[in-house]
């Protein structure tokens, strides 16, 4: 395992240009690569500024397809959505052109659409970037301290594509 590199910012600014201009660039190598790129993001208060700098980002879009790392079980149209943050500050101008692959489906519970879902992310075999933010409990894509899916969430020989 690499070393840790912690890396400061002057403002909330600087930092969300430098993280846009970072996903950009990977992004952009594995379309070059594969013809193709993915994108997994987080939900929260953390990527809108990047998100907004992303989306004018000049990359061959249309062969990037988007995800969530995580989703609240509530409609897009819940202000509460990771896909309503997503669509309405990423997949925007440039950005509009990429594919997008939600989490949310049409079910009365997550445990409901598992099966669904994990099809839907069956097409992703790496990343290109991964996008993470951090919630004030500790929490990161939906992976709450304590709770009974951090395991699963956690195991990194797990098999499955997506929890609930």
């Amino acid at each position: 395992m690499s070393e840790l590199e912690i890396i400061e910012f002057a403002d909330r600014d600087t930092l969300d240009a430098s993280l846009a201009e970072s996903i950009a660039a990977r992004l952009a190598a594995g379309v070059e690569a594969r013809g193709r790129a993915s994108l997994a993001v987080s939900g929260g208060s953390t990527p809108r500024g990047v998100f907004a700098q992303l989306a004018r980002a000049e990359i061959p879009w249309d062969a990037i397809t988007v995800t969530l790392v995580d989703e609240r079980w509530v409609n897009v149209a819940h202000a509460d959505s990771n896909e309503r943050l997503t669509r309405e500050n990423l997949l925007t101008g440039n950005a509009a052109a990429a594919q997008f692959v939600p989490l949310y489906v049409k079910a009365p519970h997550p445990e409901d659409a598992l099966p669904e879902i994990a099809a839907s992310l069956a097409g992703f075999d790496t990343f290109d970037s991964v996008m993470l933010g951090m919630g004030s409990d500790g929490h990161f894509a939906s992976l709450f301290p304590g709770s009974s899916a951090l395991g699963a969430g956690l195991d990194l020989d797990g098999h499955e594509d997506c929890i609930a």
